[in-house]
């Protein structure tokens, strides 16, 4: 069944000279690996710089379902990057944002919400100028709410308390210090 999708590239791997198996999260079906054939051809309608993590791009792909691996016919940019490729603190970033991800997005199944948080994040990503050196722990942060794991948010305090998940006004760890002869030991309780 042929189909238009747009998606996120998550990683690539190369199968053979002329193919290679794209790792990708899409709007209409989820997480799905795609072989791309002939991208380094002048005839090809998929290019290999469209392959980069966290592109996002508009595929017409041919899908059946319960196939493991599908295939892509057709694949242009989604939104092209001013800033991503060029600079190497954002290039790290998604680097970094695109292994998280395409380690931890394990369903095949498909999520509106999640996927439009991605791709805003990823823009947002992409056209901020400044300020962008704990982008990667903030999206970390709310990417907890769509991986089912967000902490809970209620109470006002800076310290977080790891096992129960909340954050507290008091530490909740107790520091104890041993020293002797000139060694000390750290323990938290």
């Amino acid at each position: 069944m042929q189909s238009k999708t747009s998606g996120i590239i998550l990683s690539t791997i190369k199968y053979s000279d002329s193919a290679t198996i794209a790792t990708v999260y899409t709007e209409q079906f989820g997480r799905i690996s795609y072989m791309v054939y002939a991208i380094n051809k002048k005839k090809s309608g998929s290019r290999a710089a469209l392959l980069q993590p966290l592109t996002i791009v508009e595929m017409e792909v041919k899908h059946i379902p319960g196939k493991e691996i599908q295939q892509i016919k057709e694949m242009r940019i989604g939104h092209a990057f001013n800033s991503i490729p060029f600079s190497p603190i954002k290039n790290s970033i998604a680097l970094f944002i695109a292994e998280i991800l395409y380690k931890s997005l394990r369903q095949s199944e498909p999520d509106d919400n999640l996927y439009n948080f991605l791709e805003n994040s990823i823009l947002q990503l992409d056209m901020s100028q400044d300020g962008i050196h704990n982008f990667h722990l903030v999206f970390l942060q709310k990417l907890t709410r769509y991986l089912g794991f967000e902490p809970n948010e209620e109470v006002e305090g800076k310290y977080f308390d790891l096992i129960n998940g909340v954050f507290l006004t008091e530490s909740p760890y107790i520091l104890i210090i041993y020293c002797r002869k000139l060694v000390c030991t750290f323990r938290l309780y």
